[in-house]
């Protein structure tokens, strides 16, 4: 009979080292694997996060400070008009009937010039700046966040009333039982959408995803 010399058989510290190489092997693997999945997962979040920002919260949020730019304007405007007229009211007052008339008359139209230019500007600069941000909604909703389209309605609603309003299609009355078109339904909309823009902003200037 053929003896096996002990040389011949595996050590169990050789087995196990072994086994562990293997193991190891296996383990670093599963672990750039998952490392490689992640990345790319992150990356994809980040990418995602990148066109949020492009084509959704920024171009809101830029059609929002347009029109509240204009807003101000428009306020400015009108307070300085106002002011205006008081001076000329209380110098008109201190004339005499016929002067104090016509100091009146001369005044009131440039008055009735910038009524007519701001409702000019609302409705060829302003309502179409809310028609423009309806449009970014519309075509870019996949990339608004959930708590974000539910303002959507109240966007939807505020350009119907104008609608109905300007058309004449309903009395201004029975507009105004509807809701309110004076645009401070709309202000929870826009911090949201500044808190948004911000926040994803800061996300991916700051390399988070």
């Amino acid at each position: 009979m053929e003896v096996i010399t002990t040389s011949l058989i595996p050590s169990f510290a050789s087995l196990l080292s072994a086994l562990f190489t293997g193991m190891a092997g296996l383990l670093g693997v599963v672990t750039g694997a998952w490392l490689l999945g992640r990345r790319e997962k992150i990356n994809h979040k980040h990418d995602f996060m990148k066109e949020q920002l492009k084509d959704f919260y920024s171009p809101m949020l830029s059609i929002w400070e347009e029109t509240l730019a204009r807003g101000h304007f428009r306020r400015d405007t009108s307070q300085a008009m106002e002011s205006h007229w008081q001076d000329m009211v209380r110098i008109a007052m201190s004339c005499d009937p016929a002067r104090r008339d016509e100091i009146l008359k001369e005044e009131r139209p440039t008055q009735h010039k910038l009524i007519e230019y701001q409702n000019k500007e609302f409705r060829e600069h302003i309502l179409p700046a809310y028609q423009r941000m309806l449009d970014v909604f519309r075509a870019n909703m996949w990339l608004a966040e959930p708590e974000t389209r539910t303002h959507y309605e109240a966007l939807v609603r505020y350009l119907a009333l104008w609608d109905c309003w300007l058309s004449a299609a309903m009395a201004p009355e029975a507009v105004q039982k509807m809701g309110d078109n004076s645009g401070e339904v709309l202000d929870s909309f826009y911090k949201h959408i500044r808190e948004k823009h911000d926040e994803i902003r800061g996300k991916l200037s700051r390399g988070e995803a």
